[in-house]
């Protein structure tokens, strides 16, 4: 479900699209197809990490968004957002854009502490979008888990978005680590 300096998530799934890639990360997104050397070579940097965080990460309400002001300012919502995820998740980070409003980024040689840290710079960083003298607000809410490089990818994947959905009925704008539900499952 995750690419960082354009989208990975896509591109593990196989069901990239150039265009939505595009159209969120701009004219630096590159063209990762599945099955080609970029793509190969991003699925090595996921299973070489010894040590790294997967965040789920789902715009919040963002159907309202689109509801109340249109699809063209949702777009300009995502737009802005992957401006937002580049700056703040450089590689050798991965981003993707997993569909729709959500996105996954993969933070190698990080632990959940620092990644925390760095989802807190993300919110701070989001700013209300603009759009024929409109106003939006979103916020986002977030789900994470730590690897110690002895995952498998899609048991990784399904516990961010455990995470994730946790997050979503917590009343949104959440941050919720996998290991917290790992505690209170067993607590």
């Amino acid at each position: 479900m995750w690419p960082c300096a354009t989208s990975l998530g896509d591109y593990i799934l196989g069901s990239a699209k150039h265009t939505d890639i595009e159209r969120c990360f701009g004219a630096l997104a590159l063209e990762l197809a599945p099955n080609t050397l970029a793509s190969n070579m991003a699925m090595d940097q996921v299973h070489a990490a010894e040590l790294a965080v997967l965040v789920a990460a789902d715009v919040d309400l963002f159907k309202k968004i689109n509801d109340r002001f249109g699809h063209q300012a949702g777009d300009r919502v995502l737009r802005h957002l992957g401006e937002i995820l580049r700056d703040k998740f450089p590689a050798p980070c991965i981003l993707g854009r997993i569909g729709g409003e959500e996105f996954g980024i993969f933070i190698p040689e990080q632990n959940r502490l620092q990644v925390r840290q760095r989802i807190h710079g993300l919110r701070d960083a989001l700013e209300p979008v603009e759009y024929q003298r409109r106003t939006i607000e979103f916020t986002l809410s977030f789900g994470l888990v730590e690897s110690r490089g002895n995952a498998r990818l899609e048991t990784l994947r399904r516990r961010a978005d455990d995470a994730l959905y946790r997050a979503k009925r917590s009343g949104r704008d959440e941050l919720i680590d996998a290991a917290d539900l790992d505690t209170s499952r067993s607590g």
